[in-house]
C-alpha cells in the first residue's frame, strides 16, 4: 500500500464501550435503593453513557466524585471510556489509571488504559497494558486489534496480520471496519496485494458511507492506477553532442609523449543510445532488460575514438510498500581505435527503501570481473604477470536522495572498493563519496551538479615509475565534477550544456593528469 494510505488512517476505536457501561450501570445500586446523592448521580451517568451521551454523563460523574471521593474508583472506568469515545486521550489516561488502581484485575480497565496510551504515542507502555488485558480477556477483539496496529507500525506485517485476523474472527461487528482496514495495510506491507484489496472491499461492504469506506475506496483507486501503470514500460532515448576535450589521450604533464599524441586537446563528436523494457510485473515481482551504446570520435586524434556497448537484466521483488530488492546482472564490451579493448561481467544486488519525507536510500554491492583485451601490447610473460589489469572489482556503498523543496533535490553517497588483479601491480583498495543536487531554475531550466572523490591505495609501486621518481607504493586521489544545464523543449526533446572535470592526482607521474570537457548536446525521447 502506498505511504499515502496511512494519512488519516488512525481513527479512534472504542469498541466494547456500550457493554462495559451497561455492566457498570447494573452494578450501581438502583434509585430505589440509593442511599446517597453520589450513588444517584453515578447511576444517572451510567444511563446516559449507555445511550452514548457522554457529554452529559461526565459532569454527573465529577459531581459524584466531589460529594463522595471514596466511591470514585468504580466510576473511573466509565469516565475514562467516555473520554476515550470523545478522543480526549490525555484526560482519559489519569481516570483509567485510577480505575486500574481500584481493580488491578480488571481486564476492561487495562484495555482502556492501553488504548489511551496508544493514542498518546506511548507505544511500549500501551503494549504492556494491552498484553495484560489480552491475558485477562483472551477473547477480546479490541485488544487484538490494537496489538495488531502496534505491530504494523513496527513494520512486522506478518505478526500484525495474525492479530488483526484474530480480532475480526472473535467479534467482527465490534472492531469492524478497523480490523479489515488495518489488515489491508498489513497485507500490502507483506506484498500480498490480492488479500489487501479483499480486505478493503470488506470495509466498503461493512461500513458504507463512512470515512472508513472513503479511505478504502481511495486505496482501491490507487491500486487500480498502479495496475494500469504496471503494464510493461518501454523506452528509447538518443543523445548526440559536440565537446572540446582538453586531454583526449589522458596525457600527464610530467611525462614526454610521442609526437603523434603531443597535442592533448581536441574537439570531438559523441553519441549515445539507451533502451529497455519492463517485461513483466505481477504479485510483487517485476523484471526487464536494457541495452546501451555510446561512442566518441575526436576530430584530429582519430586513434582515440571509443565505442562501448552494454546490456543488463533486472529482477525486482517488493518486500513491502516502501522496500524493493533488485538484482541486476550486466555485461559490456569496449572498443578503442576499432579494436576490442575491454569487456566485463557484473552483478549488482541492491536494496531500496522509501523513507517518506526523509528521502530514498539504496544500499548496494557490485561485483565485476574485468577483462582487458590488450595482451598483444604487453611484451614478455614476466611483464604481463605484473601489469595485467584483469581482475575482480568489488564495490559496496549507500546512496541517498531527498527532496528538500519542490524544486531542489539533494543526493549523495559513500562507498568502499577492493580490486584484486591478475598482475600484482593493480591490486588496490580504497573508497570515497559523492554529493550533488538537482535544482529547477526560472525559465524551466534544470541544473544538475555532482562531485565525487575516490582514494585508491595500491599494494605495490608502479612499474611505469620513472627512475627519478621517489620509490613507494602507488597512491591515487581521483576527483570528478560534473554540471549539466538542461532546457526542455517539449515532452520528447531537450537541449543541454555540460562541463566535466577529472583530476587524477597520483604519486606516479604517468597517472598524474587532469581533463576538462565542455560542450552541448540534445536528448530525444523516442519512446517513453
Amino acid at each position: 500500500m502506498t505511504p499515502a494510505l496511512r494519512n488519516g488512517a488512525s481513527h479512534r476505536i472504542s469498541g466494547g464501550l456500550v457493554s462495559s457501561l451497561l455492566a457498570l450501570g447494573l452494578s450501581i445500586p438502583t434509585l430505589a435503593f440509593a442511599a446517597d446523592e453520589a450513588s444517584v448521580l453515578r447511576a444517572r451517568a451510567a444511563q446516559l453513557a449507555t445511550k452514548g451521551d457522554c457529554a452529559s454523563a461526565l459532569p454527573l460523574i465529577d459531581q459524584a466524585k466531589a460529594i463522595d471521593p471514596a466511591g470514585d474508583g468504580a466510576a473511573a472506568l466509565m469516565a475514562g471510556r467516555c473520554l476515550l469515545s470523545m478522543e480526549k486521550f490525555a484526560e482519559a489516561k489519569p481516570a483509567l489509571e485510577r480505575a486500574v488502581a481500584n481493580d488491578p484485575d480488571s481486564g476492561d480497565a487495562r484495555l482502556a488504559l492501553g488504548v489511551a496510551k496508544y493514542h498518546l504515542g506511548e507505544k511500549d507502555a500501551a503494549r504492556a497494558d494491552l498484553e495484560a488485558a489480552q491475558k485477562m480477556l483472551p477473547d477480546n477483539p479490541e485488544a487484538e486489534l490494537y496489538l495488531g496496529m502496534i505491530l504494523l507500525e513496527e513494520e512486522r506485517p506478518a505478526e500484525a496480520i495474525n492479530r488483526l485476523d484474530r480480532s475480526r474472527s472473535l467479534n467482527g461487528d465490534t472492531v469492524e471496519p478497523a480490523s479489515d482496514y488495518y489488515a489491508a495495510l498489513a497485507h500490502s506491507e507483506a506484498g500480498d496485494r490480492k488479500r489487501a484489496e479483499e480486505a478493503l472491499r470488506r470495509v466498503q461492504q461493512t461500513a458504507p458511507g463512512t470515512i472508513w469506506a472513503e479511505r478504502a475506496g481511495e486505496a482501491l483507486d490507487q491500486a487500480e492506477a498502479r495496475r494500469l501503470a504496471g503494464t510493461p514500460r518501454r523506452w528509447v532515448t538518443a543523445q548526440a553532442g559536440l565537446d572540446y576535450d582538453s586531454n583526449v589521450a589522458l596525457r600527464s604533464d610530467s611525462i614526454a609523449q610521442p609526437n603523434n599524441i603531443s597535442s592533448k586537446g581536441d574537439g570531438r563528436g559523441w553519441w549515445a543510445l539507451d533502451g529497455g523494457a519492463e517485461l513483466f510485473r505481477k504479485n510483487g515481482w517485476s523484471g526487464g532488460a536494457g541495452a546501451a551504446y555510446n561512442g566518441t570520435h575526436p576530430f584530429k586524434a582519430e586513434d582515440f575514438d571509443q565505442h562501448f556497448v552494454k546490456a543488463n537484466l533486472w529482477l525486482d521483488r517488493e518486500l513491502g510498500s516502501r522496500t524493493t530488492l533488485r538484482i541486476s546482472p550486466e555485461g559490456g564490451y569496449g572498443f578503442f581505435d576499432e579494436k576490442a579493448f575491454y569487456r566485463y561481467l557484473a552483478i549488482r544486488p541492491e536494496l531500496r527503501h522509501d523513507f517518506g519525507r526523509a528521502g530514498m536510500g539504496t544500499a548496494y554491492v557490485r561485483y565485476a570481473y574485468n577483462d582487458f583485451r590488450y595482451e598483444e601490447f604487453i611484451g614478455s610473460a614476466p611483464v604481463r604477470n605484473i601489469v595485467d589489469r584483469d581482475g575482480h572489482d568489488v564495490i559496496a556503498g549507500y546512496d541517498h536522495q531527498i527532496a528538500v523543496t519542490d524544486s531542489l533535490t539533494l543526493r549523495g553517497g559513500a562507498f568502499g572498493r577492493d580490486y584484486t588483479a591478475e598482475g600484482s601491480e593493480y591490486d588496490f583498495s580504497g573508497g570515497g563519496g559523492w554529493l550533488g543536487f538537482r535544482q529547477t531554475l526560472p525559465l524551466e531550466l534544470i541544473l544538475s551538479v555532482t562531485g565525487r572523490v575516490e582514494y585508491d591505495a595500491y599494494e605495490s609501486a608502479s612499474s611505469f615509475r620513472e627512475p627519478t621518481e621517489i620509490e613507494g607504493r602507488r597512491r591515487d586521489v581521483i576527483g570528478r565534477a560534473n554540471a549539466v544545464l538542461t532546457k526542455p523543449i517539449n515532452e520528447w526533446l531537450s537541449v543541454s550544456a555540460r562541463y566535466q572535470y577529472l583530476n587524477n592526482d597520483s604519486n606516479t607521474n604517468v597517472f598524474d593528469y587532469d581533463r576538462h570537457i565542455v560542450g552541448a548536446f540534445v536528448t530525444i525521447g523516442l519512446l517513453r
